[in-house]
């Protein structure tokens, strides 16, 4: 991503938090929508063909966000209990249909 964006927009623009919760959510949609012959190609793939297969997809990828907000509160209610409660609110319907898309036409067809 550094590669592919620049330290200054990976660094302003992007939170690792969110973006380890969008993999994990997308990942077990794969996993569920994806038989795993599909990626048994990435576990024999040569190295440099797998670094230049993300770069591209690393190009491809959307940073914009929607706009959002979000509230977050913790009581200590006692010593042994903690209480934590977090409210948001995420503006998507300035995005139009939201869906997945790697802008790499059958990426796993790159077998060489």
């Amino acid at each position: 991503m550094h590669t592919s964006h620049g330290d200054e927009v990976i660094g302003n623009e992007l939170s690792g938090y969110y973006l380890a919760g969008n993999i994990t959510r997308t990942y077990d949609g794969m996993m569920i929508a994806l038989p795993q012959s599909e990626w048994e190609i990435f576990q024999t793939m040569p190295q440099h063909k797998l670094v230049e297969l993300l770069l591209q997809l690393a190009v491809n990828v959307n940073l914009s966000l929607p706009k959002q907000l979000m509230l977050s509160g913790h009581h200590e209610a006692s010593e042994d209990l903690s209480i934590m409660a977090n409210i948001g609110w995420q503006n998507w319907s300035e995005f139009g249909v939201v869906g997945p898309s790697l802008g790499v036409p059958d990426a796993t067809s790159r077998r060489n």
